[in-house]
């Protein structure tokens, strides 16, 4: 307990000297029970990260949207649960599918993601690199001259048209159940773009809207934009290409935008826009001064009512992440507090500066900070892998609400007593049986019957009595 709350304590548990010492010993055991509850979320230290190793793999294949990540990668950490929809934590990052024909760089580059389940599994099972499943296919893809020049008066005959074009940078915020996906978005509708510079390109920060965290957004089509250079909503003397990295929605309502923005303001500085919504943000901003330029981060994340912690990726000292703490009602106000630095295989180190760009991820209800990292592969910062880190949650913000505990199984209801069977019943007596029945007298024979009395029979002449002779000669 620190002496803010000394005062507090011995006033509700004095320490006279009539006083019980027993009394007073529980009374302070449960005030700074109760204090350590309210404690806001302490942010780790480098030594609380455990690395969990790769959780996605570039393809290392031309023609792939992976074949390697590229940009400002990885960009966005969430949880998303939604009616009708998994439980899962997702992993946002930036792939290309080749290298510029002109300088090398990373071609086509598109949004994708990775997954973990979290419905029905342990607190620990996301730990597990084998646990998460790599999205086949991109989630935003914005080439609007990939296969063609632009229009203009401007001709383009190169024939790397539209390779620096693409979706380069991210930040993901549950509003309420709807997912808003800001982007920068990189394009060039007036001509061919064969490399980016003041003169030919513009990057936008937009935004899709959506319910699905594995949809297929062509972003061209389906987003909306939210901040778009211009000459007088510019942060600094022409500062033309303006990434979104990190987003909040605030309690009252109203929202923050961190972008990136390059060209002379120096490159890679970091703004603030204040917004009344997500796709409401003025052209003017704040440009904020810390100790390096901007290369990524900037996921805030609540660590008590008021008070928020950002990660900001250093593009001065690859491997290097700035931890910053500011109020609710003052986004901007950047308070450092600390950084780390990691090496390529996610472990403390000052000389190999491999890892770059991060995504946090603060999970109070499963007691852990997640954190996702690019291994860079110098040269040119052409990274292969995705690392998973996770630390553990200590106090509590005060604005997750606890999951109700299970229901208690009802008691166990005694069984009914058992059911005495009937009395036996006596057999009924014996029924003496008929006494046997007299034969019948025998019956009177019959009376012979006389047949009666016949004549005889008749001669040939009809005489009786008398024979007939026949003459055989004269018969």
């Amino acid at each position: 307990m620190d002496g803010e709350g000394d005062w507090l304590r011995t006033l509700l548990c004095p320490n006279s000297p009539g006083g019980d010492a027993v009394l007073r010993a529980v009374c302070v055991s449960l005030f700074l029970a109760a204090s350590a509850a309210h404690a806001d979320v302490q942010i780790p230290s480098d030594s609380d990260w455990t690395d969990h190793g790769t959780i996605a793999r570039a393809t290392n294949r031309i023609g792939d949207w992976n074949h390697q990540y590229a940009g400002l990668a990885p960009c966005a950490l969430f949880e998303y649960d939604a009616p009708n929809r998994p439980n899962r934590l997702y992993a946002y990052y930036v792939g290309s599918d080749g290298h510029r024909q002109t300088d090398g760089g990373p071609r086509h580059r598109a949004i994708g993601a990775s997954y973990c389940e979290l419905e029905g599994t342990p607190d620990d099972h996301c730990e597990d690199p084998a646990n998460w499943t790599t999205h086949p296919q991109p989630i935003i893809r914005d080439l609007p001259h990939e296969d063609h020049c632009g229009e203009g008066a401007l001709t383009c005959e190169h024939p790397a048209c539209g390779e620096e074009e693409g979706a380069w940078s991210c930040s993901v915020v549950n509003d309420e159940g709807t997912l808003r996906i800001f982007y920068g978005a990189l394009r060039n509708p007036n001509q061919c773009v064969t490399q980016s510079d003041a003169d030919n390109v513009s990057i936008q920060s937009n935004v899709i809207s959506t319910t699905d965290p594995l949809g297929s957004f062509d972003g061209y089509v389906e987003s909306e934009t939210v901040i778009a250079p211009t000459d007088a909503g510019r942060a600094c003397a022409l500062g033309d290409e303006w990434s979104a990295i990190g987003a909040q929605k605030h309690a009252e309502g109203d929202w923050s935008l961190w972008t990136t923005r390059v060209a002379s303001c120096p490159s890679w500085t970091l703004v603030h826009s204040r917004g009344n919504a997500y796709n409401d943000f003025p052209p003017s901003a704040e440009s904020i001064q810390t100790q390096g330029t901007t290369f990524g981060g900037m996921d805030g994340d609540y660590i008590s009512q008021d008070r928020l912690v950002w990660f900001e990726d250093g593009s001065s000292n690859f491997g290097e992440v700035r931890v910053h703490t500011s109020t609710a009602s003052n986004p901007a106000n950047l308070q450092q507090v600390g950084s780390y630095r990691w090496d390529g295989n996610g472990t403390p180190a000052h000389d190999v500066e491999e890892a770059i760009n991060t995504a946090v991820h603060l999970d109070e209800r499963r007691g852990r900070w997640w954190l996702i990292y690019r291994n860079a592969g110098l040269p040119n910062f052409r990274g292969n892998v995705i690392h998973l880190k996770s630390a553990p949650v200590v106090g509590s913000s005060g604005r997750v609400e606890d999951p109700p505990p299970p229901a208690e199984p009802p008691p166990p209801t005694d069984p009914p007593p058992p059911v005495d069977p009937p009395p036996p019943t006596d057999p009924p007596p014996p029924v003496d049986p008929p006494p046997p029945a007299d034969p019948p007298p025998p019956a009177d024979p019959p009376p012979p019957v006389e047949p009666p009395p016949s004549d005889p029979p008749p001669t040939a002449l009809g005489r009786p009595g008398r024979p007939v002779l026949v003459n055989p000669a004269n018969p």
